[in-house]
């Protein structure tokens, strides 16, 4: 399994081609191998050729569901130029009420696209936070959506972890659905100056992540894990706190 940076963790260092190149290089100085898009607006030709050029690999995007169901031709156009093989959704917007998502709306409003997607030899992948883990009556929203569609998940282990589920059996139940994944640690307890959720590097927050990495790798089915820091934007440093992460990953030997 390699690592990656997922680029919404610094999508303020990302407001430019030449901004995404200077991105790119940086975090394959740090030791990442793969890089995700997302929260910031590029161009798919100067991407990929900046990509090319610094030698990191693209698997992934979040895509806005708006842009997935009315542009889905260009959603896909940009896709394979980019060479992402994944259009992701981060985000249920416009789905949510009282915190409850709409599930069967999102799975109706986006069959369509999905459909057109897979059948342009590309994967789409939901990405959780933790409405998905919420008790709806003896299921929850990712099982529904594990049950009713093929989709896979970006799953975020970090949020798993939030919601109190037990993460190991999480990623055993789904593993069949897992081909990038998110790492993402929070303070203990959860709360700080950066988030209200009090997000920061691998390993200062309160996660085992040995123990997760362990069950990432034994899986099996799991390519990518991108390294997710949601507030290091707004921190003073936010290739540092990056940085952080990959040090702490190659001192717990999971990467040379």
């Amino acid at each position: 399994m390699k690592f990656g940076a997922q680029l919404f963790s610094i999508n303020n260092k990302c407001q430019s081609a030449e901004d995404i190149k200077a991105t790119f290089k940086r975090m394959k100085e740090i030791g990442y191998e793969s890089v995700q898009l997302s929260g910031f607006p590029y161009e798919a030709e100067p991407t990929r050729a900046a990509a090319d050029e610094v030698g990191i690999h693209i698997g992934l995007t979040h895509t806005p569901i708006p842009d997935i169901i009315n542009n889905t031709d260009e959603v896909i156009r940009k896709h394979l130029i980019t060479g992402a093989d994944t259009v992701g959704v981060g985000f249920p917007a416009g789905y949510i009420e009282d915190g409850i998502i709409r599930y069967e709306d999102l799975v109706r409003d986006l069959s369509p696209a999905v459909a057109k997607i897979q059948a342009a030899g590309l994967n789409f992948a939901y990405h959780n936070h933790h409405y998905e883990f919420a008790d709806l009556g003896g299921f929850n929203v990712m099982d529904y959506l594990y049950e009713n569609t093929n989709w896979n998940f970006i799953l975020d282990t970090g949020w798993v972890h939030y919601t109190g589920t037990d993460v190991l059996a999480t990623i055993r139940k789904y593993k069949d659905r897992l081909k990038y994944v998110h790492l993402k640690d929070f303070r203990v307890p959860n709360e700080g100056p950066e988030s209200a959720w009090g997000i920061v590097s691998l390993y200062e927050g309160g996660i085992d992540w040995d123990a997760i990495i362990r069950e990432l790798v034994a899986v099996g089915t799991v390519e990518i894990a991108y390294v997710e820091q949601d507030t290091a934007s707004k921190m003073p440093d936010p290739y540092g706190e990056m940085e952080n992460s990959f040090k702490q990953l190659r001192a717990h030997g999971w990467v040379k």
